[in-house]
């Protein structure tokens, strides 16, 4: 997500959706609502709905169709990872 700095990858999208799922077993009878909101890049939204499916379904992507972090020009991570992943982390500690 360029505008957002997210950096987060396809397969962030189908481990994030897991979590949803563990938090709906634990509160709500497995139940989950998912809602696709617009996005300016439909090959990546593309992608992370399949990624999210996927995950629903209980199946597994292919391990050559993972995407890597996105890394900066000299090699680190992007200031949105490294600014949201200790925060991403923190929130989800309780579940």
């Amino acid at each position: 997500d360029p505008l957002g700095n997210q950096s987060l990858t396809f397969d962030a999208f189908a481990q994030l959706t897991r979590q949803v799922q563990s938090v709906a077993d634990a509160v709500c009878g497995g139940r989950i609502v998912s809602v696709l909101e617009g996005g300016y890049k439909p090959e990546t939204l593309a992608r992370c709905c399949v990624e999210h499916v996927r995950a629903l379904m209980g199946v597994e992507a292919p391990r050559s169709s993972r995407v890597p972090r996105p890394r900066t020009p000299g090699g680190g991570e992007t200031p949105g990872a490294q600014r949201g992943e200790p925060e991403a982390k923190r929130a989800r500690a309780e579940y």
